[in-house]
């Protein structure tokens, strides 16, 4: 009887041993498949610098921190210039990272060191070589952080 007993309380320790482990592995699936989403949004980003290279050179992707209103006079029937594509690009990049990011948010900035900032302060100092693309969200009460490089 009492050998029945140990193995029941073995075998018990056994099976919460494996659903912890389980839990664990679908709290690391859920942080990939942020860190995939956030990839992907990043990189949609950086396609759309490639698409505009008339905004990159003039500029107009150096500080993109806060959405601004889409220019009325830029339609279909009237093309859109280079500064009106870039911030058309920038609004409609944030709203695809707010509806599928948790929290999400994100900066284009010209940035000497762009692995630095939080989603409140991005921490863009205007300067350096390169284009950064910055995706942020929150996950299970921590922040993270995606930081893509872009050569103008």
């Amino acid at each position: 009887m009492t050998e029945a007993l140990v193995t029941l309380l073995v075998l018990s320790l056994a099976a919460l041993g494996q659903a912890a482990l389980q839990m664990r592995s679908l709290g690391a699936q859920a942080g990939a498949a942020w860190m995939s989403q956030a990839t992907v949004l990043a990189a949609d980003a950086a396609d759309r610098l490639r698409a505009n290279p008339a905004g990159v050179a003039a500029g107009r992707y150096d500080a993109l921190l806060v959405p601004a209103a889409l220019s009325p006079s830029c339609t279909a029937a009237t093309p859109c210039g280079s500064d009106q594509i870039a911030v058309r690009d920038f609004v409609r990049w944030r709203a695809d990272l707010a509806a599928l990011l948790p929290q999400g948010q994100g900066v284009i900035c010209r940035d000497a060191t762009p692995g630095d900032g939080t989603a409140e302060a991005p921490a863009c100092d205007g300067s350096g070589a390169w284009l950064a693309v910055k995706v942020f969200w929150r996950e299970r009460d921590q922040r993270s952080r995606l930081v893509l490089t872009v050569q103008p």
